[in-house]
């Protein structure tokens, strides 16, 4: 008999260091409760925040074309 069917989260990275990006999936992936994606910019964060079901977003605090609260700011009125 199966048990209840285990729900991943799925976590959307967005900072411009690779390394810190790689280095988090990584770590948040282990116990293969969490899936990831990362990307590089604010504007790459709203986009495929708008495409994809994502239940968790990590935010620097600053990016490239713009500060994370910013990005906090338009995310929350974009509905996420």
């Amino acid at each position: 008999m199966a048990g209840p069917e285990k729900h991943i989260l799925h976590i959307l990275i967005v900072d411009d260091d690779a390394a810190l990006q790689e280095s988090l999936s990584e770590q948040l992936q282990l116990n293969g409760e969490f899936s990831t994606a990362a990307v590089a910019s604010a504007s790459a964060g709203l986009a495929y925040a708008a495409s994809h079901a994502v239940d968790v977003i990590l935010i620097a605090g600053q990016l490239p074309d713009m500060p994370g609260v910013e990005l906090c700011r338009l995310l929350r009125a974009q509905g996420v």
